[in-house]
């Protein structure tokens, strides 16, 4: 009898967990993600396999601004995420949180001023993309931006072959200037990036 109880609440976990759709230990492979990502565009798997693979990384790019790797990664991140405030429940760790997630990044690529208009892209109601919904995926995303930039311990060192000097230039801009030195010889690349200052 105890067994019997033991086997029906496993069974009833199992089907919990299947009716929420879980993905795989919360990882999805830039494969899975390039996939996924041109199906909630309306280019199902059928039309996927019609074209190369290139052709779709294309697609792909074109929808959400990014490589399905880097938005592979950023999924990883918002599942594992140490950073409280980037980190996802469980519960949105399904296909359907997912497709969310992809919303989310549709919009921050494009930007788009009819809700209704993306709405329909997605075949979801428009509630679902604008307004707290669609704010609380990106608050997660913007949140990663700690993991953004590293700084590695070997730069602090006077030996170092690369010199970074930064300095802020405006209210949100800030400038680097990389220097990599190889005996006479001095590379300076200034690269300028978006980022608020604590």
């Amino acid at each position: 009898m105890p067994n019997e109880v033991s086997q029906k609440g496993q069974k009833e976990e199992k089907q919990h967990l299947s009716s929420r759709n879980v993905l795989d230990a919360m990882f999805l492979s830039p494969n899975d993600v390039l996939m996924r990502g041109l199906n909630f565009v309306g280019l199902d798997v059928s039309k996927q396999a019609k074209v190369q693979r290139a052709t779709n990384i294309k697609r792909f790019r074109c929808h959400y601004g990014s490589s399905p790797l880097d938005i592979a990664e950023i999924w990883f991140d918002l599942c594992h995420a140490d950073i409280v405030a980037a980190k996802i429940p469980m519960k949105d760790q399904t296909e359907r949180g997912f497709k969310r997630f992809m919303v989310a990044h549709y919009w921050l690529w494009t930007k788009p001023k009819n809700a209704e208009l993306m709405a329909l892209r997605f075949h979801l109601y428009t509630r679902e993309v604008s307004g707290e919904a669609l704010w609380w995926w990106i608050k997660r995303i913007g949140a990663l931006k700690g993991k953004t930039i590293i700084w590695h311990k070997g730069l602090d060192s006077p030996h170092s072959h690369l010199k970074v000097l930064i300095s802020r230039s405006g209210s949100q801009r800030i400038l680097a200037s990389i220097e990599i030195h190889h005996g006479a010889q001095t590379n300076s690349r200034p690269q300028e990036f978006d980022m608020s200052l604590a």
